[in-house]
């Protein structure tokens, strides 16, 4: 028989069906303090990941905006300020 869980009333999640257990969450551990503020301190790979991420970041924004500029200038070129008047014929 399912046992009851009180957050969930008389639903339960497929882990929980599975294993009968609440899974342990990163706030969990945050809660009893087994989780350090910074875990990139205990773990090097964490700060690579970080630091590659926000490299690719960078130059992924660098290029949206190089694009942005071309595309503008490209447009640009080829418009022209219009003046209409009052009697004007279109055509």
């Amino acid at each position: 028989m399912l046992q009851q869980f009180g957050t969930l009333g008389n639903r339960a999640t497929p882990f929980q069906m599975v294993t009968s257990k609440s899974p342990i969450m990163p706030t969990t551990w945050v809660a009893n303090g087994q989780f350090s503020k910074d875990a990139s301190e205990e773990v090097p790979m964490v700060t690579q990941f970080d630091e590659k991420r926000r490299h690719l970041w960078e130059r992924a924004k660098a290029n949206l905006q190089k694009a942005q500029k071309w595309y503008k200038d490209f447009v640009n070129k080829f418009q022209h300020e219009v003046n209409f008047e009052q009697g004007m014929k279109c055509g």
